[in-house]
């Protein structure tokens, strides 16, 4: 795929042909863009999504203004955030999320928080109060309103929003993970349904994370885990579920990589029906693939694509060659992002 100086590269079928498409969201100086694929693996020809470059860190996937089409909605570091609004010509409408310029918003994730059956918006920032943004379904948003009001500043890591229902009540809460001020920790915000939520439920352990994988049931007793990688002295970390939104305090997992993991994925890619778990680290490694047994301990972990090393900014997958198994695109910093399909 394309050159991408870093942030996130995102899978989905935004034409609406059924074969999952690439998004390319560019930190840096680069220009956002997304690449038609054809169901086998290949994708066509870089088509921007926006007029000029802005230094993109995070982006998602989803249909902001209920026609049924895929839209993307985008933070910038030098620019208001910004939703690409698909339009019938097969072309995108930019549309500012909100006028102004937060250069420390670093994650953003969509669901929706409050149950009008539109998609919200969330926005962690570094060094500031995360944001949450409640959808319109017509393509705005009403104004940001702090996560923790109490807050004045906080530390959420680069791919550490994830919106889902952790404790199984059927709503969704939010997830945010801190390297700092005022503590290294996973925060769980249960929500309530209406767009706010509970206290905060605070999931420690010796981690000062960066990035925090999908919630995903890793040991098989219905309850949804945590997987972190953290900076300082690196490595992966996981949280069992003791029960439906509670958990045990982080722990290393044994055979990661000791490294900075900016790339961390969880998911049955080795089809044997068990979570496995898939890291790259920021300063040129392998992408290593830690296979689970089911019982929420992994296997040593194996080095992918022979031992290339790369400087990972994410990792998404997908079935992108239609063949029925997991495959995984790359989102490498300062080089072009990478497909590895499953064989």
């Amino acid at each position: 795929m394309t050159t991408n100086a870093g942030g996130d590269v995102l899978l989905g079928d935004m034409d609406g042909d059924g074969h999952l498409d690439a998004v390319l969201a560019i930190a840096g100086t680069g220009i956002d863009v997304w690449q038609r694929g054809d169901g086998t693996g290949a994708f066509g020809a870089a088509q921007p999504l926006e007029p000029s470059a802005t230094d993109t860190q995070g982006a998602v996937i989803g249909d902001f203004n209920n026609d049924n089409r895929r839209d993307i909605a985008a933070v910038h570091a030098d620019a208001p955030g910004t939703l690409y609004l698909s339009n019938a010509s097969g072309g995108y409408d930019v549309v500012t999320i909100d006028p102004i310029v937060y250069p420390e918003a670093y994650d953003i994730d969509a669901a929706d928080l409050d149950r009008d059956g539109d998609l919200d918006l969330v926005v962690g920032r570094f060094a500031a109060p995360d944001l949450l943004y409640l959808g319109t379904g017509t393509g705005s948003f009403g104004p940001p309103v702090p996560l923790l009001p109490n807050a004045t500043t906080t530390r959420t890591c680069v791919n550490c929003v994830k919106l889902a229902d952790v404790n199984g009540d059927t709503l969704v809460d939010v997830l945010l993970a801190y390297n700092g001020d005022p503590v290294e920790q996973v925060l769980l915000l249960p929500g309530n349904g209406d767009g706010t939520f509970a206290p905060p439920l605070s999931i420690h352990g010796p981690l000062s994370p960066i990035a925090l994988a999908a919630p995903i049931d890793v040991d098989h007793d219905g309850d949804l885990d945590l997987v972190a990688s953290v900076g300082g002295s690196g490595g992966t970390f996981l949280a069992i579920a003791s029960a439906p939104g509670s958990f045990t305090p982080f722990d290393s997992v044994q055979g990661g990589l000791g490294e900075r993991s900016y790339g961390l994925a969880v998911a049955d890619v080795t089809g044997d029906s068990h979570p496995d778990i898939l890291e790259s680290e920021e300063n040129g490694q392998p992408l290593r693939l830690l296979s689970g047994t089911g019982t929420g301990t992994f296997a040593a972990a194996v080095e992918l694509d022979s031992g290339m090393l790369w400087s990972a900014s994410n990792i998404e997958l997908g079935d992108i060659d239609e063949d029925g198994r997991l495959d995984i695109a790359l989102g490498v910093i300062g080089g072009p992002s990478q497909v590895f399909l499953a064989r």
